[in-house]
């Protein structure tokens, strides 16, 4: 299956889908590339408008 493919797949069967928080946000699949493991909550952060040590990746 080619990415865009599944990206469009997810994307149309997560549509309306919330996650639990104060304010139920509504779930996005995203496309980030190629990204190594150490720089995942750096772009996290930056998405968010938050410092990198300012929240705990758990997994």
């Amino acid at each position: 299956m080619e990415n865009n493919n599944l990206l469009v797949q997810l994307t149309n069967k997560t549509n309306g889908i919330l996650y639990f928080s104060e304010s139920e946000y509504p779930l996005t699949i995203e496309q980030w590339g190629v990204l190594p493991a150490a720089e995942v909550p750096g772009k996290i952060a930056a998405l968010n408008n938050v410092s990198p040590g300012g929240f705990k990746i758990c997994g």
